[in-house]
C-alpha cells in the first residue's frame, strides 16, 4: 500500500469542496440574477454581475482558510498581523 503525499491529499481536498462551492455560488448567482431582474430590473442585473468576480475571490479564501491552504491559514493570518502590526 502506498502511502498519500501530502499534495494528494490536499488536492482531493480541494478538488471536492471547490467543486461543490463553485456549483453552488453559480445556482446563488443565478438565483440572484433571476430576482434582481425581476424586481430591480437591467441594473440589478448588471450590479449582480458586477460583484461576482469579488464574490469568487471571497469565497476562494474561505475555503483556502477552511482546508488550510498552502502555508497554512494561521501561519499566514500570524504573518499578516504582524507585519500589520509592526508598520502601524
Amino acid at each position: 500500500m502506498k502511502k498519500r503525499g501530502f499534495c494528494e491529499i490536499e488536492f482531493r481536498s480541494m478538488l471536492l469542496s471547490g467543486t461543490f462551492t463553485m456549483a453552488i455560488i453559480y445556482v446563488m448567482l443565478l438565483c440572484d440574477s433571476i430576482i434582481a431582474g425581476l424586481f430591480i430590473g437591467e441594473n440589478g442585473v448588471a450590479a449582480i454581475n458586477a460583484i461576482t468576480p469579488v464574490t469568487g475571490i471571497t469565497t476562494f479564501f474561505a475555503n483556502w482558510v477552511r482546508t488550510k491552504g498552502v502555508l497554512g491559514a494561521e501561519q499566514f493570518l500570524i504573518i499578516v498581523l504582524r507585519k500589520v502590526w509592526t508598520d502601524v
